[in-house]
């Protein structure tokens, strides 16, 4: 959860104006995107701010998240609250929320997908406003974080419930690898997982089993 002002919700529309703008007319890949995105948006980004100052300070203002359990112990007064991953808000959170922000005269902004994860406590808050139609919404229909065609019809699939078609697009394209064996599976995937590290990206390391996560533990 974020508490923003004004001033910052304005600096912050400008600046991803500005960078989908310089991806659109690069048309880059998502490799190419992370190689020019440093020099070349942070020289234009920190012109849009008047300065290196004035930029870290945004930063900081929007680095300042904090978990909504600990911003109920201790609320804070802002011009605007954003919620991510607001399908996790109960009934009774909710209903906290809205009484907190009538009383600061502040702006709500919710963020996330009911058909995701749901609160642990009763209510299924962000649903219930969907389908009662009590608050204005805006959907995203298309999906813009994946940019490699085939992947992206593939996670369009899997949205819209053909999960035959979207797992076999995935397993075509390479994405789904299978291995049976267990010391295979943990030094391929430690191998991939420095291979991105070393150029340069980041790496993420999932496992459901506690028996598989044990392997990676070191000794």
């Amino acid at each position: 959860m974020a508490c923003i002002t004004d001033k910052e919700v304005e600096l912050f529309s400008k600046r991803n104006e500005l960078i989908d703008t310089l991806s659109e007319e690069r048309e880059s890949t998502p490799d190419e995107e992370s190689r020019i995105a440093r020099h070349e948006r942070d020289s234009k980004t920190t012109k849009l701010f008047h300065g290196k100052a004035e930029l870290e300070n945004w930063r900081q203002q929007m680095g300042q998240t904090r978990t909504f359990q600990g911003f109920q112990l201790t609320p804070a007064r802002a011009d605007l609250l954003v919620v991510d991953e607001a399908s996790m808000l109960s009934v009774p959170q909710m209903l906290w929320l809205v009484n907190h922000a009538s009383e600061n005269v502040s702006r709500v902004l919710l963020v996330g997908d009911s058909a995701q994860h749901r609160s642990v406590e009763r209510g299924d808050a962000l649903r219930v406003l969907e389908q009662s139609g009590s608050v204005r919404y805006v959907e995203l229909l298309q999906t813009q974080r994946q940019k490699v065609p085939a992947l992206k019809a593939a996670i369009e699939d899997l949205k819209a419930g053909r999960f035959q078609a979207g797992w076999e697009k995935l397993e075509h394209h390479g994405v789904i690898k299978e291995v049976t064996d267990g010391v295979e599976m943990r030094e391929r995937a430690v191998e991939q997982h420095l291979e991105a590290l070393r150029g340069g990206k980041t790496s993420l390391m999932i496992s459901p089993r506690e028996a598989e996560r044990a392997g990676f533990r070191p000794n």
